[in-house]
């Protein structure tokens, strides 16, 4: 956790690739209490599954001041109907799949080690869902895709962490051994 009290908006986006360290996301709308001018160009798309995660990067991007605060300020109600507690489907991994495909996007000519961090977090959603939802994805013809996008993004990044790269490197060859040893081993 941060113990700086302001950051720039891509210290921000920077603290999001590791909010499992910290308990806390910051890819989500409901945690912030945003200025209005932000939405001034940009808007949540319609009829998209995850789309807080979609804005997040492009909203802080160009913020000059951001603070965290490790407080509860308001209650979130979390709705039994709510997409959070909906099951899996093959259109909210693509969504999430279009996500990751735009964080990437942006920072590739703009910030060198976000662009590596979004690879990697792409990589790591990549077998996170092939674990977690290989049923669906195999229905959809997801399989074959996430194969192919794996590949290309190990090829331009790759881990210095011995454990992450060994995973990587068995996820190159088949996302199938990865699913398989999560199986048997705990």
């Amino acid at each position: 956790m941060t113990d700086k009290k302001i950051l720039t908006g891509r210290e921000v986006i920077e603290l999001s690739f590791d909010y499992k360290k910290f308990g806390w996301s910051l890819g989500c709308a409901w945690n912030k209490i945003y200025k209005a001018t932000l939405f001034n160009d940009l808007r949540f798309e319609k009829w998209r599954y995850y789309e807080d995660g979609l804005i997040f990067p492009f909203l802080f991007l160009n913020v000059n001041k951001a603070a965290i605060v490790h407080e509860a300020l308001y209650d979130y109600v979390q709705r039994g109907n709510s997409i959070m507690h909906s099951e899996m489907s093959i259109k909210k991994i693509k969504d999430d799949d279009y996500s990751m495909h735009k964080w990437i996007d942006l920072f590739k000519n703009k910030d060198e080690m976000l662009y590596r961090r979004s690879i990697q977090k792409y990589k790591d959603w990549i077998i996170n869902k092939w674990i977690s939802y290989r049923p669906i994805l195999s229905e959809n013809d997801m399989c074959y895709y996430l194969q192919q996008q794996f590949r290309v993004y190990e090829r331009i990044e790759q881990s210095a962490n011995l454990k992450r790269n060994i995973r990587d490197r068995i996820a190159f060859i088949n996302l199938n051994i990865l699913y398989y040893m999560s199986k048997i081993l705990p």
